[in-house]
């Protein structure tokens, strides 16, 4: 569970957990809060290398969709606060 309580002063702060991972990579020109409803990032190509280990081959390409929340200080979901973005890429197996 990640919390921020004031997302859009610290979405591009190279000091958050999610700079690396996430916001870094994001153009220059789409660098914007994320609470702009209908605004679209666009991610300049860049690498991440992981390691797991899974019971079964599963080489090949594969999609990872990610749901994100919003929700106020009462723990109700608000409404029209959804983020939702997807990573493609291709497993290979490593021996």
């Amino acid at each position: 569970l990640v919390r921020a309580f004031s997302f859009c002063e610290r979405q591009f702060d190279t000091n958050t957990i999610w700079y690396n991972v996430w916001s870094r990579h994001i153009r220059k020109e789409d660098q914007k809060c994320i609470n702009n409803y209908g605004h679209v990032y666009r991610y300049e190509p860049f690498d991440v290398e992981t390691v797991n280990n899974f019971p079964m081959n599963m080489e090949g390409r594969h999609k990872i969709v990610i749901h994100l929340d919003a929700y106020d200080n009462s723990n109700v979901r608000r409404p029209n606060a959804e983020v939702c973005f997807q990573i493609t890429g291709e497993f290979i197996k490593v021996k």
